[in-house]
Parts: C-alpha cells; structure tokens; sequence
C-alpha cells in the first residue's frame, strides 16, 4: 500500500487533526521524522529518505508547508525529489488549500483536502455589509455549528488581509498569503464597503479582546461580541 499523503486545505483544525491520527496510526510501522518546510534542506530529505533508524524502521517523513513556500530553485528541488519518492511514507502537510497544477506532480499520493464550511465564509465576508438583519442571522448560524474561537481567528486573519490591501497592494497580500487572484479580489470587494477607519477599528477591537481573552479578564461572550462588533 503507498503511505505518501497530501493534506491541505484551509480547515486547518480538521486537517490538524487527520494528520495526528495519521502519524499515530502509522508510528506503529514507522519512525516520524517531523520538518518544516521553511527550513529543511534537501540533503535532510534525502538522507530520511535512504536511510532507517538505529533499530531498522523506516522513517515517515512529515513536512509541513513546503509548497507555501516562495517559488525558488531550492524549493523546486524539493518538491521534484519528494515527487520521485511515492512509494516512500511521505506526509505533506500544507496550511492551505493546493491548486491542481501544484497536485499533478503527485500521481501516486493519497491526496485528503480539507475544506472549511460554506457557512464559514459567508460569516466572514458578511463583515462589514450594509444589512444588519441577514448579518445577524448568519453570526448566530456561525456560531452555533462552529467553534467562536475558530471562527474569531479567521476573522483577525480576514480583517488583517483587508487592512494589507489598504495600506499596501494586492501584490503584497498575494506575497504574504498566498492568495489565488478570485480570492483578492473578493477581500478587495469587501475592504471597500467600508471606510479604511471602519477597519482599522475593527481590528483593534479585535486585538483587545485577544488581549483581555489571554489574560483571563472577564466580558461578553464570542457570539454576542461578534454581533456588537458588527453593529458599532
């Protein structure tokens, strides 16, 4: 059976928690060599690759990110190793979702996307919309299918892409995050419904709250902060 696996999307809880499972189940067959894609070198991959442990196992190797990583000679390289190695225990973890040019290399792996739920986004980019009513009903949605936490890190996250747009460029976010071009465009489309002020007051809130939650002070909960927000 071929243990390489691809797991990406943007549920990163869920596909956090597929790969804990993964690498338990196959730590039984296997010794977990866990790196990160930012600095691992391609002579680290290739001596985990053709090498085993002290007791003879061979090493499931784990990278996390490589292909979020910048387009350059180094990467390129790693990326086409890891391609001629299918039939070794390979993980690739990736913190987003993988566009099927990025996929094809990888004919062999056992490719498991994780996609956050429609309502996730629509959460999200109601933010800021000039209809308060349809806006409330969706946050109160959100928030009783989904973790406020994880629904309040998603939001710094998509207010901290606006506030880029509005003091950079597209290019920038594009460099920081990432992005597919339908993606800014969409952010860019929200960012405008809003003066820059609106924003930069959001996210300050935002980070008192983190501040406030981190410290253990007391106040509203997520689902009704999340509607307070939206209506100031």
């Amino acid at each position: 059976m071929n243990y390489f696996y691809i797991i990406h999307g943007d549920d990163i809880a869920a596909s956090r928690q597929y790969l804990f499972q993964l690498k338990q189940q196959l730590s039984s067959q296997y010794q977990p060599l866990q790196l990160e894609g930012k600095q691992v070198a391609l002579e680290q991959i290739r001596q985990a690759v053709e090498s085993s442990s002290l007791f003879g196992q061979t090493k499931l190797l784990i990278i996390e990110n490589l292909h979020s990583q910048p387009a350059s000679k180094r990467s390129k390289q790693l990326l086409s190793y890891l391609a001629s190695k299918q039939d070794h225990p390979i993980i690739l973890w990736e913190k987003k979702t993988l566009t099927p040019a990025q996929l094809k290399p990888f004919k062999k792996a056992q490719v498991k996307k994780f996609n956050l739920p429609v309502l996730i986004f629509k959460f999200l980019d109601q933010f800021g919309q000039p209809r308060p009513q349809p806006a409330i009903k969706l946050t109160q949605q959100a928030v009783q299918h989904h973790p406020p936490e994880l629904l309040f890190s998603l939001l710094i996250k998509r207010v901290r892409q606006i506030l880029i747009l509005l003091t950079a460029d597209a290019q920038t976010l594009k460099s920081v995050d990432r992005l597919a071009d339908w993606q800014i465009k969409k952010i860019q489309q929200q960012s405008r419904v809003r003066p820059a002020q609106y924003w930069l007051d959001l996210h300050q809130k935002l980070l008192d709250y983190d501040h406030a939650r981190k410290t253990s002070q007391p106040g509203l909960d997520l689902g009704q902060l999340f509607i307070h927000w939206w209506l100031e």
